[in-house]
Formats: structure tokens, C-alpha cells, sequence
């Protein structure tokens, strides 16, 4: 589960990921149909205008990981983020098989994503759940 490999994305765009459409889209380039399948965690690592700088992911994530793996595991994307472009933008995608709305293990990597930036000075942009059939977000809302 350590093993953070890149992601390269044919046509990875300039613009900043900004808007929910933008990010979709980016996470629509970078992740097919038969990886939103699998319990990957990919980090998009970004510099302070919200542009894409990295892709990184880490495969054979758990199913149903404690908040503690997912902020150990979010502390990779971000201790190279940090190195690279301090005050950067830390954008978590999360693929896994199953429903298109928030379970619990999309509330576990929200925190560990939030409490992980908070240590590495790095400004978390969200979580993306990315499932074979949709993309959408986490939101504060979900996690209270």
C-alpha cells in the first residue's frame, strides 16, 4: 500500500482546478473505468494557484481504512508537496466499487486529508470519490 507511483495524464490541463467541473475533469482524464474499481488514493499535487503539478497514486488501499491509515497514507502526497511547493494544494481523489454517495471510509480519508495538511503546511482542496460510475465530492456537510 506504500508504493506511490505517478500518474501521467495524456493531456493534463494548465487551467486551475478550481471549480467541482474542473476537477472532475481532471480526475475523468487521469482515472479509466476499470481503476475507479480498485481502492486507490491518488494525490494531485498543486501549486498555490490550484494547478496541477503531479499526480501520484498509491494502490491496494483498504476498504475500510481507519482515519490514522488514511492520514499516514495522505502523508506521502503531501510531504513531497510540501518539499516541492511549500503552501501548495493538496487535491485527494479516493476510487473504490459501490455506491455514488458518502460512506463512512469517504468521511475517514476527509479527515485524514484535512489533519495531515494542517501538519505539512499544505492547503487541502477536497476529497473526490471516483466510482465506475460517477465522480463527486466530500463535503463538510457530509462528515457532520
Amino acid at each position: 500500500m506504500d508504493d506511490v507511483r505517478p500518474v501521467p495524464v495524456e493531456r493534463m490541463e494548465p487551467a486551475a482546478l478550481e471549480t467541482p467541473e474542473a476537477i472532475r475533469a481532471h480526475f475523468d482524464a487521469l482515472v479509466g473505468p476499470v481503476r475507479r474499481t480498485e481502492f486507490t488514493a491518488y494525490g494531485v499535487l498543486c501549486d498555490q494557484q490550484h494547478r496541477p503539478q503531479a499526480n501520484r497514486a498509491v494502490d491496494g488501499c483498504p476498504e475500510h481504512p481507519s482515519v490514522q491509515e488514511c492520514a499516514r497514507l495522505v502523508s506521502t502526497f503531501a510531504e513531497v508537496l510540501a518539499a516541492s511547493h511549500p503552501h501548495g494544494r493538496l487535491l485527494l481523489g479516493v476510487s473504490r466499487p459501490g455506491p455514488d454517495h458518502v460512506v463512512e471510509s469517504d468521511r475517514r480519508w476527509y479527515q485524514g486529508l484535512n489533519r495531515t495538511c494542517a501538519l505539512h503546511d499544505v492547503r487541502p482542496l477536497g476529497v473526490y470519490v471516483l466510482t465506475p460510475t460517477g465522480t463527486f465530492a466530500v463535503t463538510l456537510d457530509d462528515i457532520l
